[in-house]
């Protein structure tokens, strides 16, 4: 899914082929409107203005996302003729996010939930309760679930890093030449700014990006948004690959926030809430919101361990026991703690390369 930031200007593009998996296609007259997912009038087009036609079986418009532009899905549609004259249409469902990341000592919003009971009349309470459900089981489940939104200014992979100076030393305003590395038995002459990798026979212009990413949200270069699969694309997940021939640029001037000079990468981070943590904070926000209320049918642990009632005798699980190990009483809530964090991990493993340089985030 295409996503693009409020207060910025990102790009759509659309492919035109013939058929399915065929030549790129001729399609003139072609117009864009674009209508929010959950109803309402259009809150670009219908127009042609700005759409413009880079290359055959492409077009492209520059969405300038108001600020106060609402978050959420919206129906892209773009419209057009064929040679013959003949009417076309291709569509597709984007995102429009914030660049705010959220809370750095939680999960960054909450999880979309699979309501497990019928929703209480206050939406206060129940938008409460999911936030907190959604800290509680993004704790219990080792705090790997959850997409965060970022921006970075990233440093170019490095082809060798135990090379002198990196892949070349910087003299006088010129390069020096290239560095000779000895790899698989073969020397190579490691060039400015470029690896040869395994695959590949020609250099790549890559980046590293923090792992696990999710999407690749926004790039950014001079202050303009590059097209994604046109200007770059996101390889093995993790590489930034830069595409037309074109390099990444050395450096990146961190004085400013945006500009001739800068460049930046703006990208979701994190990893997709299964199904089953969507039905488990479904059901844990019920029952914290019946609690908020003082409703006697919330079913979250009680201290009482033995009742007795008209002859009848209730024992309860002990709850210092179920938090203990790292549960909550109710049942897919505990089935997807079991399923995803059978060992009760704080946090996932992670490995520092201390030597290596890091994506900069400014301002944090």
């Amino acid at each position: 899914m295409t996503t693009l930031i409020r207060g910025r200007t990102g790009p759509l593009l659309v492919e035109w082929f013939e058929y399915a998996g065929g030549p790129p296609a001729v399609v003139n007259n072609v117009i864009i409107t674009i209508t929010p997912l959950s109803g309402g009038s259009a809150v670009v087009g219908p127009t042609s203005t700005g759409v413009i036609n880079p290359a055959t079986g492409i077009n492209v418009y520059q969405w300038a996302v108001p600020p106060g532009q609402a978050e959420g899905d919206y129906l892209v549609v773009w419209d057009g003729e064929d040679t013959g004259m003949s009417p076309v249409q291709a569509s597709e469902v984007i995102s429009i996010v914030s660049t705010s990341a959220g809370s750095t000592s939680g999960p960054c919003s909450s999880w979309t939930p699979v309501w497990c009971c019928d929703l209480l009349d206050t939406a206060a309470v129940t938008g409460t309760a999911l936030q907190a459900a959604t800290e509680v089981l993004w704790a219990l489940s080792g705090r790997q679930f959850g997409a965060c939104t970022v921006e970075i200014w990233p440093c170019r992979r490095e082809c060798m890093s135990d090379l002198p100076g990196g892949w070349n030393q910087w003299t006088g305003g010129t390069w020096t030449y290239p560095q000779p590395a000895l790899i698989a038995g073969t020397w190579f002459n490691l060039t400015c700014g470029s690896c040869v990798g395994e695959c590949s026979c020609t250099p790549l212009s890559q980046v590293k990006l923090p792992m696990p990413v999710l999407n690749v949200i926004e790039v950014r270069m001079d202050g303009v948004a590059l097209i994604p699969n046109v200007d770059y694309r996101l390889d093995e997940g993790r590489f930034l690959t830069r595409l037309g021939g074109e390099d990444w640029p050395w450096c990146n001037d961190l004085s400013q926030l945006e500009g001739d000079g800068t460049w930046s990468v703006t990208l979701s981070i994190g990893k997709d809430v299964p199904v089953m943590g969507q039905m488990a904070v479904g059901e844990l926000a019920c029952e914290f919101a019946k609690a908020c209320i003082g409703d006697d049918a919330c079913r979250l642990p009680k201290t009482v361990q033995q009742l007795t009632r008209q002859g009848v005798s209730l024992t309860f699980i002990d709850p210092n026991q179920l938090f203990e190990n790292g549960l909550t009483g109710l049942y897919f809530a505990d089935l997807f703690i079991n399923a995803v964090n059978p060992k009760r991990l704080m946090a996932p493993a992670k490995v520092y390369n201390l030597d290596s340089p890091d994506a900069p985030r400014l301002g944090s």
